[in-house]
């Protein structure tokens, strides 16, 4: 190969120049001293088409020191013992020429691993064939002509697909491997070796390794089986595709130092050929057999059948529904023929797993079980949290009409009032600011909050890290039905931006003087007089439009002759105006028209708010006069005939016209004193925010209402994507319909906050933000099932309408499909389990835990209740379930009042398996859904699996290493911080209870 030499220096040594990837690396070298040691040595690398400079120093303007030309290269992690970690090499498919390199860390390692990967030929030839076999699909012709050196590339025709039959989607999976290793040798001689697989794919044209997958480490044994399967989908289908199974010796878990085992291959055909899909192959390494891997696959079932719902009386809906995915896309047999139904959730992540059931006597009894986790970004992460912005600025803008229309105001209200109107006047600009910044991150491509951003403004309203994952579950037995679990985990829902110095909003609650808790309920004795003076401009507004209607019916029946008619008419009028003043004389209105005459200039009073005029009733005499005076002129007119034309001594005057002029004077009055009305509430409105203000209760931008809103936002959010999710999930089962309808959606939010620190406030946020959701109502709609919910109502107290599609509607109760709306019951028990949790046990207080526990209790209790009197008819199997729902709760609330006992996870067991029963949505939360939430899920998911499928005990730790090392749930945390292990550090894990520890080498000290 010829190279010009200055033209490479030119190129090497730019350093402003277009590199792939720069930066500096550990490169093994041998010293330049009479005795040849080889060491690693620090310089700086970069990275220029095939080309890998590195120069003389670890600085970027140091001169081209060397040159690497990566043609047919292979570069993969050093697994051997090393001097230095994150250590990686660069070997030549023609050449016995190794360069041995390290990272400042792994994550650096994996990236110039991809980095050196993508430039090289064949890595490109690769992409070329894949690009082209995708236009030939789509466009039907070869889009490289025949001329073209690169026609006779070779690429996938249908032909060499024969697995992807019935399915269009290239990550469908539909081979799965179980693996197990014996009699593998030990490497250190004082121990047995703790073994795990590393799965590689390399499918022609490829002419490379990729990493695929791995199963989870098992600890000191010879012959282990993993639980953790291989998924190959229909992207790794072709008969001739190569895996390769590399077997290693972790002999120092913590720091994820290990030894080559050996290595065994296979192709797709060989397993498919093999017989019931079973094959034994020897682990070599260098010519020397070391073990065994046996390898079962079995293929995906593309159709699973689904269970069609029965007709049958109301009764207590099992939980969980037993339903089929195709693809986890749920199907209908009744609508075969129509779009799938799109379910709240994208970008999935799956895992597959294969547990051992307890031995039985039995022979018909199933021997392992077939489990698949898969979790999704919540599509509504973006939609919700805007349409909920968008109502909040509507809102502030109603308020600010509504001080606006106080008119001119004495010098010292009138401060006030700016004061007050700059407080919304702000809310709504930053609101707006931080709706362009939602857009332009939507517009590069963001679809969910990291866990790192949860202290961003621009994704405050954004609920953090929000993802719904199911389990289903799969038993041996062709015949057994798929059986399908389903949790949302979601960051606590918190103003975490915000900070908590002042604690979080449960604190401002109790210092508020006037309870702004309840600001939307709708409870007219409330101590709130925002929440009072709110009824009572919604009363006058409404008796004010029935008051102009009865007015106008009663001027077109002046027109006529009928005089009996005019009677009636004029008898509504008066009815409406003696109700308009009975909602409007009470004692909060005379305070109010009191300070209002003070707060208004004087000559903005007008001719009826005079001086001696500050009370409903003194107002109210001038319409009662008007009223009078024209009741008098209908009274009379039995006195005058309407057409003038008979007796002598009456008059010849039209009916209309008499009553012209005071109806006129009667409609002006009523005008001016509803004008004054409503001003008196906009004063309360005033007065009461003002004096919140100088309670030192801020209530807009860092104050208790943007906190409020915040925290709304999330729950809203996760509140729609666990209703979506329920919903298309059981759509078909009538007897859930029915609670939907006559008892409302159960939502059980699971809390793992410490009541110690900064958590103390998250965890008063989140309280107050889940007794919102007790406000919030649902409908049902009928839609193409493809778009997602619509936001209607008032702060704090929304609508929340979701489209189900059509052939699921009509499956509904007509209650439901008439538009009934549908009430919320949502709890949440909270018990923290980290370090700081210990803390609060031992120096801290635990009382605002215990009070959530238990007020949360009495809101179950209410609905445990109706449940009860719903079910008192029904059949025994309902009253059996009834019976045992009751006995969970009486189990569930002596756990919640034994607030001595520390760490009491007992209270999730329970309440866990009592929403199963009820059919409950469930959330999972702690400061970041990444780490203490992925440990309860995989808790709770393999109690499910030991408790409702009989799996063997003996897999307890073995099924929950095996879900945290290699499920969805790691995947999690390197979606949020980049690294696939929890943040967890060696003091935090002690502190954690046993069944809540991850296994060694899944975590270390990271940002969360």
């Amino acid at each position: 190969m010829k190279l010009n030499e200055k033209e490479l220096l030119y190129i090497g040594n730019k350093v402003n120049g277009e590199a792939h990837k720069e930066g500096a690396l550990w490169i093994k070298e041998t010293e330049k001293k009479l005795k040849k040691k080889e060491v690693y040595t620090r310089r700086y690398f970069r990275l220029v088409g095939n080309l890998l400079f590195y120069l003389s120093g670890d600085n970027k303007s140091d001169s081209v020191y060397g040159l690497i030309i990566l043609i047919k290269t292979e570069v993969e992690p050093e697994c051997q013992r090393s001097e230095t970690q994150h250590a990686f090499k660069i070997t030549f498919q023609y050449d016995s020429s190794v360069y041995n390199l390290a990272a400042e860390s792994p994550e650096e390692m994996v990236s110039w691993i991809m980095a050196i990967r993508s430039v090289n030929y064949d890595f490109m030839l690769t992409a070329l064939s894949e690009l082209r076999t995708k236009i030939f699909q789509l466009a039907g012709r070869d889009p490289i002509p025949a001329g073209n050196p690169y026609y006779k590339l070779p690429y996938r025709s249908m032909d060499e697909l024969p697995l992807t039959t019935g399915t269009t989607n290239q990550y469908e999976p539909i081979l799965n491997l179980s693996l197990a290793c014996s009699s593998l040798v030990s490497l250190c001689s004082n121990s047995q070796p703790s073994a795990f697989v590393i799965t590689n794919i390399k499918t022609p044209p490829q002419f490379y390794w990729l990493r695929h997958s791995q199963t989870e480490v098992l600890p000191d044994t010879c012959d282990p089986h993993y639980f953790t399967t291989v998924i190959l989908t229909a992207k790794y289908t072709l008969l001739s595709t190569e895996i390769k199974f590399e077997v290693f010796d972790v002999y120092d878990r913590k720091h994820q130092k290990m030894l080559p085992i050996g290595t065994a291959e296979c192709t797709v055909k060989d397993i498919l050929g093999a017989p019931n899909y079973q094959l034994r192959k020897e682990i070599k390494q260098g010519g020397d057999i070391r073990g065994y891997i046996n390898i079962l696959g079995w293929k995906e079932a593309l159709e699973p059948p689904m269970q069609t719902p029965e007709n049958s009386s109301p009764k207590l809906p099992l939980s969980p529904l037993q339903v089929g995915f195709d693809g986890w896309r749920l199907e209908n047999v009744e609508r075969s023929k129509s779009k799938p139904l799109k379910l709240p959730f994208n970008k999935l992540l799956m895992t597959t797993f294969q547990f051992p059931i307890a031995k039985s006597s039995k022979e018909d009894v199933p021997k392992v079980m077939k489990v698949s986790e898969v979790m999704g970004e919540g599509l509504y992460s973006w939609s919700i949290p805007t349409q909920l912005m968008k109502l909040f600025i509507k809102e502030d803008n109603i308020w600010l009409q509504y001080y606006h229309s106080l008119g001119e105001l004495v010098e010292e209200w009138e401060m006030i009032r700016q004061e007050v109107v700059l407080d919304h006047f702000t809310s709504i600009t930053h609101y707006r600011e931080v709706l362009v910044e939602m857009e332009k991150l939507q517009g590069e491509g963001i679809t969910f909050k990291k866990s790192t951003d949860k202290s961003q403004t621009p994704y405050e309203f954004i609920p953090t890290n929000l993802h719904i994952q199911y389990m289903r579950v799969e038993l041996e037995k062709q015949s057994s039905p798929t059986i399908t679990y389903e949790v949302i985990s979601v960051g606590a829902p918190t103003a975490y931006n915000l900070k908590f110095k002042t604690g979080g909003l449960m604190k401002w609650h109790n210092t508020a003087p006037f309870s702004m808790a309840n600001h939307y309920l709708d409870n007219a004795a409330s101590d709130n007089k925002t929440l009072r003076g709110k009824i009572i401009l919604e009363k006058i507004e409404e008796v004010t439009e029935n008051i102009k209607l009865c007015f106008e019916a009663f001027t077109m029946s002046s027109s006529s002759s009928d005089l009996g008619n005019i009677n009636e008419k004029f008898y509504n009028l008066q009815t409406e105006v003696y109700r308009l003043q009975s909602h409007c004389n009470i004692n909060l209105m005379n305070e109010a028209l009191e300070g209002l005459q003070k707060a208004m200039s004087p000559k903005a009073r007008g001719p009826l708010f005079g001086q001696h005029c500050t009370t409903v009733s003194l107002l109210f005499d001038h319409i009662e006069s008007a009223l009078s005076t024209l009741g008098g002129h209908v009274t009379g007119l039995d006195q005058i005939d309407f057409d003038g034309t008979t007796s002598p001594a009456r008059s010849k005057v039209n009916w209309k016209q008499i009553l012209k002029d005071p109806s006129h004077t009667f409609f002006k009055y009523l005008e001016d004193v509803v004008s004054i009305l409503k001003k008196a509430v906009y004063y309360i409105f005033l007065k009461d925010a003002f004096d919140l203000a100088y309670e030192r209760v801020p209530l807009g931008i860092q104050g208790y209402r943007h906190r409020r809103d915040i925290c709304f936002s999330h729950a809203v959010t996760t509140l729609a994507t666990s209703f979506a999710t329920k919903l298309r999930q059981c759509a078909v089962d009538p007897s859930y319909s029915l609670q939907l309808a006559q008892l409302g959606f159960l939502v059980y939010w699971e809390s793992l906050l410490s009541t110690h620190g900064d958590e103390s406030g998250m965890l008063e946020d989140f309280f107050v933000a889940v007794q919102d959701l007790n406000n919030v109502k649902l409908k049902i709609t009928c839609g193409d099932g493809q778009h997602g919910p619509i936001i209607t109502g008032a702060r704090y107290k929304v609508t929340v309408e979701m489209p189900l599609e059509d052939t699921l509607f009509r499956l509904l109760p007509i209650e439901l499909q008439k538009g009934q709306e549908i009430s919320v019951c949502a709890v949440m028990f909270s018990q923290g389990i980290n370090e700081q949790q210990s803390i609060a046990d031992r120096i801290g207080d635990n009382s605002l835990q215990d009070a959530i526990n238990i007020e949360n209790f009495r809101t179950l209790k209410q609905y445990l209740s109706q449940l009860s009197s719903h079910f008192a008819l029904a059949g025994e199997e309902s009253k059996k379930k009834v019976a045992l729902a009751l006995t969970l709760a009486e189990e569930l609330q002596n756990h919640v009042h034994n607030t001595r006992k520390r760490k009491n996870i007992e209270i999730f067991a329970t309440m866990q398996a009592l929403s199963r029963l009820l059919n409950a949505a469930r959330v999972t939360s702690c400061k970041s859904a990444k780490d203490r939430t992925a440990m309860a899920v995989t808790l709770e998911q393999v109690q499910i699996l030991i408790k409702d499928f009989n799996m063997a005990p003996s897999a307890f730790q073995q099924a929950l290493d095996s879900m945290r090392s290699q499920g969805t749930r790691i995947h999690n945390s390197l979606k949020n911080v980049g690294h696939p292990q929890y943040a967890f550090n060696v003091i935090q894990i002690p502190a954690l209870p046993r069944h809540y520890r991850p296994p060694e080498g899944t975590y270390r000290k990271l940002p969360t």
